[in-house]
């Protein structure tokens, strides 16, 4: 290829060189090196499974030559991705997730909490470690974005893109090893911005924790400055944009179910899928709540609740102010919901076990029911495990 081609094709990366080193003159050995950063494959995923294209990623890390570099370009149905230090807990509505079918993931690389849907596209830079560039692979895309439809986007310090210089509209997060590396961010497009918001907002309070926490931004869809732009739409401008830079490039399909092509996908996963990755992977944390019922006056409970590797590893319970509480009833349900998966059909069970115990032992009389179902439903509240009305009534009435 002639360094004028090369020249003509690769500008981004000439305007680069060029801003860093103006006084110098550009080689042809300096071209050829900024053009070998270029993606070689792009890969677009045919999968629509936050799951499938998780572990397609994860294949292609450990598995692809990637001194060859590789973009992977894939799109999920409803789901919510967290960092792999992150807490779902604290970072998404998860009873809501649950009860509207939302998927939830963690993913392997670092970084905030992100939803998906149809109208996200997820860029995924597979490169060596010593040429991993955040802010050039970000620059191609914002590139192919500006060429074709003259977007207003800017990347700033947190190398996130902005539309307006003002509203998100991509975030990154990255994996890397010693010799390998990836890199991947989200473009929104057309996203449902009122289910993102109402979904990426806890609903449990009291919580302290050293989980990584989201940084919170306002965020944009492109298609609110181009009107009808899809994610599909997006992906065709940067795959052009790439081949029309890079004449070697070659695009495929991928399939995640096709165990011939990605022998071991399946068993990555299942990993990634797994409970024990999506939830015991989150970082030790403690839920701190006083709470008091109405029926009793001044009385005040502490309730303290600590979970480690997604089990209630210690509950505590202490009561202020309140005459007449017998000591078995909170010893039963302290004992009750240590050991417990931190997920509502576990400790709703766990609860209803408590309550069945209390009768049993002559503990649940009628001067003492309302208290007792008050306390049980304070320890589900304070968990935050079930938030919806009907899980309250479906359990008060069990």
């Amino acid at each position: 290829m002639s360094l004028q081609r090369i020249c003509k094709n690769g500008r981004l990366f000439m305007r680069v060189l060029m801003r860093n080193k103006p006084e110098k003159k550009v080689t042809y050995e300096q071209v050829m090196f900024l053009h070998s950063f270029l993606p070689q494959k792009i890969i677009i995923s045919t999968s629509s499974n936050i799951h499938d294209n998780l572990a397609l990623e994860d294949w292609l890390y450990e598995h692809s030559d990637l001194r060859t570099p590789v973009l992977l370009l894939w799109r999920s149905s409803p789901c919510v991705v967290f960092g792999r230090h992150q807490n779902p807990w604290t970072e998404c509505n998860v009873p809501f997730c649950e009860q509207n079918g939302i998927v939830l993931a963690r993913r392997k690389s670092g970084g905030g909490t992100v939803y998906h849907d149809e109208g996200n596209l997820n860029c995924s830079f597979l490169t060596e470690r010593k040429i991993y560039d955040r802010r050039r692979n970000l620059q191609l895309v914002v590139n192919a974005l500006q060429q074709r439809w003259n977007l207003p986007l800017s990347i700033n310090d947190r190398d996130d893109i902005l539309l307006y210089q003002q509203y998100k509209v991509s975030g990154s997060a990255a994996k890397l090893a010693r010799c390998k590396s990836y890199h991947h961010f989200t473009i929104l497009c057309s996203v449902d911005k009122l289910r993102l918001t109402s979904i990426l907002n806890t609903h449990l309070t009291g919580v302290s924790s050293k989980a990584t926490p989201s940084v919170k931004m306002a965020v944009a869809n492109l298609a609110e400055h181009v009107p009808g732009l899809g994610s599909l739409d997006v992906q065709h401008a940067i795959t052009e944009h790439v081949l029309a830079n890079n004449e070697a490039a070659t695009v495929s399909y991928a399939d995640a179910l096709d165990e011939t092509q990605y022998p071991g996908l399946a068993a990555l996963r299942a990993e990634i899928s797994s409970w024990e990755w999506t939830f015991a992977k989150t970082p030790p944390f403690t839920i701190n709540r006083r709470l008091s019922p109405t029926e009793r006056g001044n009385a005040l409970i502490d309730i303290s609740i600590k979970v480690r590797q997604g089990l209630i590893c210690e509950a505590e319970l202490q009561v202020l102010q309140c005459s007449g509480a017998h000591p078995q009833w909170f010893l039963t349900l302290k004992n009750g919901i240590q050991g417990v998966k931190f997920d509502k059909e576990s400790v709703i069970n766990a609860l209803s076990g408590v309550k069945s115990q209390w009768i049993n032992e002559d503990l649940y009389g009628s001067q003492q029911a309302d208290f007792l179902d008050w306390l049980l439903l304070a320890v589900m509240q304070t968990t935050g495990v079930a938030n919806s009305s009907l899980d309250h009534q479906l359990f008060m009435s069990a």
